[in-house]
């Protein structure tokens, strides 16, 4: 039988607090009931990354994560690990029962985002992105992918600029420009909202969830919630969202 690894990572401050605490433990209790083992890394994994890369980064958190994430799965695909997955500690499991990443199909799968937002173009109105997200990561052992990203990543972030660090330079923004070479299978089931969905879904329900509704069939089975985008939302908006995602997308 195939050994798999859950892993998260947040800071220990914000572990603690309420509305993250449920979301890892809604993808610990997942982890439990498909038996696979479950790590929580606190923040001393930030020191996986290189000090040069860290340096590079600087409070851009999000670009260190970036590569933590890769290394942390390589550790464990190098060790007693026939797969690993990794989830964002945002994210959200609302639907557990048709969560089911083991069974993509290949060696290396990503989450895929419907990112519903305003039109550039025209702010008026509502656009939809479609690409994979690094929120999701599901990778078996001997993939060459995963050594291929991590070559990647460190070396974009090597000649970047810093003050030109995007903070998704080398995560979606990297997935999406490498995918029709790398070929990473897209898992519908582990989606991401937009800020704008995300207060809707806060309170009332609105043009943009209806679009991302309609754009997204089925609904995922989870979705990374992007508090890091989401600007301000108190802990009773953010809890009125998660209760409507667990009660819509179950």
């Amino acid at each position: 039988m195939s050994r798999l690894l859950v892993l998260q990572s947040a800071s220990d401050a914000q572990a603690a607090t309420p509305w993250l605490a449920r979301c890892l433990a809604s993808v610990r209790d997942w982890a439990q009931g498909v038996g696979a083992d479950y790590a929580f890394h606190g923040d001393a994994a930030l020191a996986l990354a290189p000090d040069w890369y860290r340096d590079k980064a600087g409070a851009k958190i999000p670009v260190v994560t970036d590569l933590v994430r890769l290394l942390l799965i390589e550790e464990a695909l190098t060790g007693a690990y026939d797969a690993a997955l990794w989830l964002d500690a945002d994210f959200l499991l609302a639907a557990p029962d048709r969560f089911r990443p083991v069974d993509a199909p290949g060696g290396f799968a990503v989450g895929r985002e419907v990112w519903v937002d305003a039109d550039p173009k025209r702010p008026d109105r509502l656009k939809t992105w479609r690409g994979p997200h690094n929120a999701c990561l599901m990778v078996r052992r001997g993939d060459p992918r995963l050594p291929f990203l991590i070559h990647a990543t460190e070396t974009l972030i090597a000649k970047a600029d810093p003050a030109r660090i995007a903070p998704q330079m080398v995560g979606p923004k990297l997935l999406k420009a490498l995918q029709p070479f790398a070929d990473w299978t897209l898992l519908p089931e582990a989606g991401a909202l937009s800020p704008p969905v995300l207060a809707e879904l806060a309170a009332e329900r609105g043009p943009a969830w209806q679009r991302f509704r309609r754009d997204s069939r089925p609904l995922p089975a989870g979705v990374n919630l992007c508090w890091s985008l989401a600007g301000p939302m108190d802990q009773t908006a953010m809890a009125r969202a998660m209760d409507a995602i667990e009660e819509l997308f179950s």
